[in-house]
Formats: C-alpha cells, structure tokens, sequence
C-alpha cells in the first residue's frame, strides 16, 4: 500500500479531518490532501516524523515496510538506540552516557505521567 493511501486510512481510522491533522503536523490541509492522493514528492523524513506522531503510528508502517502500525514500545526504541550507537564512531563512555541519559528521560515521562494522572 503506497503511503498515501495509509495516510488517509489511518488520519480516517482515528477520526481526524485532513484540516486537524494538517494543524498536529504543522502543514496546510492541501499538503495533506497532496500526500494522500500520492503527490508525496515534497515529503521527508521530519514530515514522516510527525504524521506517525499525530497518527500514533510507526514511521515504518507509514513508508510501507511493514503492515504493523503499531508504534514502537520503549523496549523497542531502546534497541534502536542501542543499535545505533554501536554503529557510531563514539567511544564507549559516551555510549554508555546516552543510554543512561535515555533510561533516565524515559523513567521522567513515567514519572510526569502519574503526577498527571493524579491531578485529573
């Protein structure tokens, strides 16, 4: 399925107009009009980014590898991480500060969360 047509299927699913997903994402509704009907030449990777931010999707469903919307589970993103720091040129001290600095960004989000869920 080309990315258009999982655009508008999943913009649809959540009950979104094109006017409200163009605003979570910071384009014009024509843009978004554009993208689904597959004039997505002018698309990048921030624009990407954003819709399977807005559309609580993952950017690999959203660019077709694969049929699984599902965002990736914070397991998940930490093996991304992970993995792409092996590939990286740092030394192995600074490694180990961005998955510590990853862990503890991740336990502040727990944290917010319930003191949000407290407060409503």
């Amino acid at each position: 399925m080309e990315i258009g047509k999982r655009i508008r299927m999943t913009r649809k699913s959540k009950g979104l107009t094109q006017e409200e997903l163009a605003k979570l994402v910071n384009k014009s509704a024509q843009v978004i009009s554009n993208w689904e009907r597959g004039y997505t030449s002018t698309i990048n990777y921030d624009d990407i980014y954003r819709l399977s931010s807005a559309l609580n999707v993952s950017s690999d469903y959203l660019i077709g590898r694969t049929d699984d919307p599902s965002p990736p589970s914070e397991p998940d993103l930490e093996k991304l991480l992970y993995l792409r720091l092996q590939k990286s040129n740092l030394s192995e001290a600074t490694k180990n500060q961005f998955m510590r600095a990853f862990r503890e960004n991740l336990e502040l989000i727990r944290q917010l969360e319930r003191e949000e869920e407290e407060n409503d």
